[in-house]
């Protein structure tokens, strides 16, 4: 993270940091990790740096004067969010965003962790994501970092395994360019662009896997449901969950453990498509995004997938394309 932190720094031409602030609980200030994550921040920012540490309470809290203490000083200032206990990083970014510092910034991977080289490459492997500062306490209950913050983790959940340039990897891409949107209120159509970019090939993947999984195929056989003829693919694999969801509540031996955790799926993509529908024809549509829709449309994106990686065998097949 001291790499990276330079490296947004060097973007910024700033060569000289004179002081370091840490937030941290008693606990981790007292072990031997963080003694040598001090030597990684110096090695990388140089030697003549200044270290402040700020201690948390038990709860992760602290006081409201330590925090205004870091401020105090006539200087510039960069806030990273990274890593930190949402409780701390909540009260940083309040305090940040009141007393109108710009530079606030959380560390966000573009890969796998796993997938992390010994000397990951910026933009690729990882980048900083720029937070904006809230401009009133009306906007809270309308856009918040405890929302931003919620939606870069469960991307990073989500899709921790997918493979660098595969068909999910590109939509974890596109879901973070859409939350990035969101939050800056940039373009909202362009936001919802990006949420649901891989509406068409998930339909389309999923039917597929229907076609090819033997417990479908058997259900298919059973209830005489012929999914190749359907002319709409989410027409068809809409048509087979309703089936396959009434006949399993019948009969239990049509319960599958990989087929059950996407039942919901296809009534997930509905309006989804649609809304991938109405924002890629911008020159004939005339609908004007709301901040509301893109949310929709983000939530609705993240829920297939979550879906999705519940059924291990579907999610194999997503790994592979």
């Amino acid at each position: 993270m001291a790499n990276a932190l330079k490296k947004i720094l060097e973007i910024h031409n700033v060569f000289a940091v004179s002081k370091l602030v840490l937030f941290t609980s008693k606990q981790v200030l007292e072990n031997q990790h963080f003694t040598n994550q001090i030597d990684i921040y110096e090695e990388v920012l140089g030697s003549q740096l200044r270290t402040e540490k700020v201690p948390l309470d038990s709860n992760g809290l602290g006081k409201v004067d330590d925090f205004a203490n870091v401020f105090r000083e006539n200087s510039l200032k960069y806030i990273d969010l990274t890593n930190g206990q949402k409780s701390i990083t909540a009260q940083l970014y309040l305090a940040a965003s009141l007393l109108r510092i710009k530079n606030i910034y959380s560390l966000s991977l573009l890969v796998s962790p796993k997938e992390i080289p010994k000397n990951p490459v910026w933009n690729e492997h990882y980048k900083y994501v720029h937070l904006p500062p809230f401009t009133g306490i009306s906007d809270l209950s309308k856009l918040s970092y405890f929302d931003l913050i919620f939606y870069l983790e469960e991307i990073e959940e989500i899709f921790s395994d997918a493979p660098a340039n595969s068909f999910i990897r590109k939509i974890s891409n596109d879901l973070r360019k859409s939350i990035s949107s969101f939050f800056q209120g940039d373009n909202s159509r362009s936001a919802v662009v990006d949420a649901t970019t891989g509406s068409e090939g998930m339909i389309n993947t999923l039917l597929d896997f229907l076609l090819h999984y033997p417990p479908a195929r058997k259900i298919c056989h059973d209830l005489y449901i012929d999914l190749s003829k359907q002319k709409d693919p989410l027409g068809a694999v809409t048509f087979f969950f309703r089936k396959y969801s009434e006949a399993s509540s019948k009969n239990r031996k049509y319960l599958d453990k990989d087929l059950e955790p996407i039942l919901t799926v296809p009534s997930l993509l509905t309006p989804l498509r649609m809304f991938r529908n109405i924002s890629a024809h911008a020159g004939i549509s005339p609908h004007q995004f709301e901040a509301n829709e893109v949310r929709v449309c983000i939530n609705l994106a993240l829920e297939i997938f979550r879906c999705a990686k519940m059924s291990k065998s579907f999610w194999s097949k997503l790994l592979t394309l």
